[in-house]
């Protein structure tokens, strides 16, 4: 059932159900009725279920409820060990990486990578993956050793299935978008031809086809995800903030700022800043300028906080060469290019060539974007 639930919510109902509706109250019911006549095994994994898939909608409050019925039950059953059971733990991370909790996010899947259920174990690898993305090299090499061992040990045919097939997809294309690789996650989301994509993928797809420039296909994706939006708020999400870079970029400040609106005010309402992610720091901090002023932001104040990576690509002090960290830190302590080429004995022309060999290692295109980058990456 668990497989059945995920595949729902991911891509539809599964043919071989029958279900065309939503599984909350079937799994509520089980769960009432379990819990009544004291089947705390039945009502446990409904209760995680239902925390699983509140979770997947972005329903933080519902969710965190939820992880709570399924910890208690599980607890009271005879003999069973401290901790959450599997979906549960699933549902736990999601919740912690929608609150920015990155790190906490991957504690809380932890247990999962020795769980016998193959499903799970995958899940929580990919998972894994996009969470580490924002917690270094040390934590991406460990999550994608632990990926691809999870892939050796599964079963060819339950990777090929359109739930996990899916989700690697899913999280190596985030992966390739915030290295800045679109091209490569294009070719992962890529649908056979006649086959529709899920709304999961095509709200990514629109990101991808973004970054590498196709703002007439990113479009079509971004509303396309919106018509099939539903209870899924983090893919609608992405999807509106997609549209309006393509507005914003368009010239269409008026559109821009009412798309960029809903996709913020569904954030706030479903605490989920995540989904902004993978706007760049260019456009994110222009279209923040037009949407800021007019309604209280919180998940634009959390992602500033957080310092959210964007599609950049990550830099460290290595990736600079000397004269250009020197060209760095000269000139965010003269401001001018005038300055900074007397202090330095150099042309002008020789400080401005040094700057866009730094734009391009930074992945900006202004100065002030340069030394707030170069700041969070600890280069200043």
């Amino acid at each position: 059932m668990f497989e059945w639930a995920l595949a729902f919510v991911v891509g539809g109902p599964m043919e071989r159900t029958g279900w065309d509706t939503q599984p909350e109250a079937q799994l509520e019911e089980t769960y009432s009725s379990a819990f009544a006549r004291a089947d705390y095994d039945i009502a446990s994994g409904a209760a995680a279920e239902m925390a699983w898939l509140n979770s997947f909608a972005g329903r933080a409050d519902a969710t965190a409820q939820w992880i709570e019925r399924a910890s208690a039950v599980h607890h009271a059953r005879p003999g069973t060990a401290a901790g959450l059971s599997s979906a549960a733990r699933l549902a736990e991370s999601m919740r912690r990486s929608d609150a920015l909790d990155f790190r906490g996010a991957l504690a809380s899947l932890v247990a999962l990578s020795g769980d016998h259920l193959y499903d799970h174990r995958i899940l929580a690898a990919t998972a894994a993956v996009m969470y580490a993305v924002h917690l270094g090299p040390i934590e991406i090499g460990r999550a994608k050793s632990e990926l691809a061992r999870t892939c050796e040990t599964s079963p060819p045919g339950l990777l090929a299935a359109p739930l996990n097939a899916g989700a690697l997809a899913y999280a190596e294309s985030y992966r390739l978008l915030l290295e800045g690789s679109p091209a490569r996650a294009l070719r992962l989301l890529q649908a056979p031809a006649g086959v529709r994509l899920p709304l999961y993928a095509e709200a990514r797809r629109a990101s991808a086809l973004l970054q590498a420039g196709d703002l007439h296909a990113a479009e079509m994706s971004a509303m396309a995800a919106i018509e099939e939006g539903g209870a899924m708020p983090r893919f609608v999400i992405e999807a509106w903030a997609v549209l309006a870079v393509v507005q914003l970029r368009g010239g269409a400040r008026e559109a821009a700022r009412e798309s960029f609106g809903r996709a913020v005010a569904l954030a706030d309402r479903d605490t989920l800043p995540v989904a902004l992610g993978l706007i760049g720091s260019t456009d994110f901090a222009d279209l923040r300028g037009l949407v800021e002023r007019s309604h209280d932001s919180a998940s634009l104040v959390s992602l500033a906080r957080q310092h959210m990576r964007r599609p950049e690509p990550a830099v460290t002090l290595a990736s600079l060469t000397p004269r250009e960290r020197r060209v760095l830190e000269t000139i965010d302590a003269v401001r001018s290019i005038a300055a900074t080429a007397a202090q330095l004995e150099v042309s002008a022309n020789t400080v401005k060539s040094q700057l866009q060999a730094i734009y391009r290692k930074l992945g900006v295109s202004r100065r002030h974007d340069m030394l707030r980058v170069a700041r969070e990456q600890g280069l200043l």
